[in-house]
């Protein structure tokens, strides 16, 4: 494993590099990707990250060997179950989120390690100048309304300034999409209003957002509920560049680290190897089998909804 992250780090070569953007025809990406957007918007560094799942030919998957993978827990399952043949016949080394070791059996472990991110700065809430809240309303990725409301309240029990920003986009739901998701935006922002109407809270627009320049003192609370549809943000990726502290990274490096790698002065990438036990994997394969996609859908669903619970509860 070490070798190969090493070649690829000293290699640079990358889906995302200026030069070899051209070797991928992104008009062949299924139409739901794009409705991650701004989430899932390309970025740079040496480990090669991608949304594998956009990959639509063994030829296409085959050129490369490392892959950082950016995709949410359903399009990564659906994708493993696709090309496990594939990958167990060629060297790769996919570097997949922490908690997707659920889907990996024991024989392709050599195939797959973690990542994790960790901000070597980082303020509190209560430390914080200001707090920017960030995400898309629709319950897929900012969760039901009793959960989002939770973790905000309990945002504000440590916050200390007054000053918050919130940037939002809205979202058709990335699989059922219906008319509840514009209740559901009406609502969800009406409750953040409700809840921060003692800040001085402003709304402002992506573009406004990504010309922020200082924010070393900034909190960013990504309203995003789990990893089941994205598990890395371009926006994140840019605003801990800027020196923010984002909720989601970790304040400190993981102990069992095999490989380090600094994304900019304030965050940095580490490698942990695997720790699997695939329970999924069986499964979602007989799902597969059986045609079910429906039923790949809802257990991997149900699967991520149980930790959800866990945690919110």
């Amino acid at each position: 494993m070490l070798d190969k992250l090493q070649s690829q780090f000293e290699s640079g070569r990358t889906f995302t590099r200026s030069d070899l953007h051209y070797v991928v025809d992104r008009s062949h990406f299924p139409k739901a990707f794009w409705n991650l957007y701004p989430m899932n918007q390309d970025y740079y560094h040496e480990l090669n990250p991608f949304f594998v799942s956009t990959l639509y030919t063994e030829q296409l998957l085959g050129s490369a060997e490392v892959y950082t993978c950016r995709d949410g827990l359903y399009d990564f399952g659906t994708f493993l179950l696709k090309n496990q043949t594939f990958i167990r016949k060629n060297p790769f080394l996919f570097l997949i989120p922490e908690g997707f070791e659920c889907l990996i059996p024991d024989g392709m472990k050599d195939k797959f390690a973690t990542w994790q991110i960790s901000q070597s700065r980082s303020v509190t809430p209560a430390d914080a100048d200001r707090v920017i809240l960030f995400g898309l309303l629709c319950e897929d990725y900012s969760g039901n309304l009793e959960y989002l409301e939770k973790r905000l309240l309990k945002l504000t029990k440590d916050l200390k300034t007054k000053s918050v920003d919130v940037v939002l986009g809205s979202r058709n739901n990335f699989v059922y999409q219906s008319d509840e998701n514009e209740v559901y935006a009406l609502q969800a922002t009406s409750l953040i209003a409700k809840i921060f109407k003692d800040y001085n809270i402003r709304f402002i627009s992506l573009g406004d957002y990504l010309k922020l320049t200082h924010l070393r003192n900034a909190y960013v609370y990504d309203l995003k509920i789990d990893n089941f549809f994205v598990s890395d943000s371009f926006q994140n990726f840019l605003a801990a560049s800027k020196g923010a502290t984002i909720n989601l990274f970790s304040t400190q490096k993981p102990q069992d680290s095999v490989f380090d790698m600094r994304l900019s002065f304030f965050h940095t990438l580490h490698v942990t190897p695997m720790k699997s036990d695939g329970k999924l994997f069986a499964d979602l394969l007989l799902l597969k089998k059986l045609g079910n996609n429906g039923g790949i859908y809802d257990r991997l669903r149900t699967y991520q909804r149980a930790l959800n619970k866990s945690r919110f509860s």
